[in-house]
């Protein structure tokens, strides 16, 4: 069991600092005790609470959206004060591919009729839950117009598409001081401690670092600092090359490649042949996206090929340039041979798939290492089997870096079992 009460008490009694966000209470904002302090206004029968649901504690919210009719759920009211501007998150998981399920604030007058919310800038007011592989954060911001008293977190079902959509752990913020709340980590860090003590099972992990090349047959310091940071941690690492830099003579970086190969702590997966991303008129094509059947087969052919002929090494794992991968991709990944795990992907026959949740990663956003976004999103993930965390270690300064290490430390003290794509592949038969 996750203890939410811990994690309530520690973040209540952390420091706030000043221009920082000011936490609004919102009544059972995590659904631990059913709707209370929610209203159904529309669509009985298609909110209720369930374990299913749950991001972090024991409860969460359930939308059971089966039918084209709009269904709504309220917040109760909360104060606010007119010119603020308020910010609203939450954590939401949609089970099926087209959005209908949308979040927004809405503000009213002392009369209760409803008042048009202020824009804010680089938002547009309201959150819609995608499709997507566990628990991912939304939110939004509105400012608080002229003469408004009270608002309300409404949450609503649209259009003609159905599904399941979970949502737990809401949380509203006065933003007016333009920073939004920080990630409560030493909170985090409490619930975390106190699943592993429960002997919760811990995630598997898998590291995907990108864009692994040479030029002039020079092994790129950060690549070193990397393999020498694995070896010393004892951590599985993968490794995805750009097989464009196999087609020269490279002996020091063909032996580096072998040697880490050697020691069992990495794995070398495919990521395309040259990684290029072109302009075709107005469309942006990518090696994996976009592009001719042929060009793709060539080039994933080409890569496995090379991998044998200068490694001795056989691609069982596969992540796509710029993780874009398209309907002929997928046609040329069934096809392959050698090819047994695609990573951030979940629909390739005869594949295994490991698909990706933007929430749990190194980088947020790309080639920022970001602990305190890892150790959110992982804490609110537990119940995930496998973690597929990537990074771009040739992009990370020394503060990049270190939030790396300190990501590497957390899952070691979780107890986290480091594994590589391929372990997941298909079990030959004896």
């Amino acid at each position: 069991m996750i203890n939410r009460l811990l994690f309530l008490s520690l973040l209540m009694a952390s420091v706030v600092p000043a221009n920082a966000a000011v936490s609004v209470a919102l009544e059972n904002p995590s659904f631990e005790n059913g709707l209370t302090g929610w209203t159904v206004q529309k669509g009985d029968g298609m909110f209720s609470t369930s374990p299913k649901a749950v991001s972090m504690g024991e409860s969460g919210l359930w939308i059971d959206d089966n039918s084209e009719k709009t269904g709504v759920l309220v917040s109760s009211p909360v104060p606010v004060v007119e010119n603020h501007i308020y910010e609203f998150s939450f954590w939401g998981r949609m089970e099926s591919a087209s959005p209908s399920t949308n979040v927004k604030l809405e503000f009213y007058g002392a009369d209760g009729q409803v008042l048009k919310a202020v824009p804010v800038q680089g938002s547009w007011g309201g959150a819609s839950v995608k499709y997507g592989y566990g628990f991912i954060s939304y939110g939004s911001k509105s400012g608080a117009p002229v003469g408004a008293k009270t608002l309300r977190i409404v949450i609503e079902t649209w259009g003609r598409a159905t599904g399941i959509t979970s949502m737990d752990d809401f949380k509203l913020d006065d933003v007016t001081d333009g920073k939004s709340a920080e990630v409560p980590v030493e909170a985090l860090l409490a619930v975390a401690k106190a699943a592993k003590a429960a002997g919760k099972s811990m995630p598997k992990i898998v590291v995907k670092t990108d864009d692994l090349k040479q030029v002039n047959d020079r092994i790129y310091p950060k690549w070193q600092k990397l393999a020498d940071f694995a070896q010393q941690r004892k951590i599985k690492i993968g490794i995805g090359i750009v097989f464009e830099s196999l087609e020269q003579d490279a002996p020091k970086y063909v032996a580096w490649i072998k040697n880490l190969q050697a020691t069992g702590l990495f794995e070398f997966w495919n990521h395309g042949y040259d990684h290029k991303e072109w302009k075709e008129g107005d469309k942006t094509l990518r090696e994996f996206s976009g592009s001719t059947y042929e060009l793709q087969k060539q080039h994933l052919t080409r890569s496995n090929q090379l991998a044998k002929e200068k490694l001795g090494i056989t691609m069982r794992s596969f992540g796509a340039p710029f993780n874009s991968v398209d309907d002929t991709a997928r046609k040329v990944l069934s096809e392959d041979p050698d090819i047994q795990v695609v990573m951030f992907e979940d629909k390739v026959e005869g594949k295994v798939a490991l698909p990706r949740n933007f929430a749990v990663n190194i980088e947020n956003p790309t080639f920022v290492a970001n602990y305190p976004k890892f150790v959110e999103g992982y804490v609110h993930n537990l119940q995930a089997p496998v973690f597929v965390i990537q990074g771009h270690p040739n992009n990370w300064d020394d503060n990049r870096w270190n939030n790396f290490v300190q990501i590497v430390d957390f899952l070691q003290a979780q107890g986290a079992e480091f594994a590589f794509a391929s372990d997941f592949a298909p079990k030959a038969k004896p």
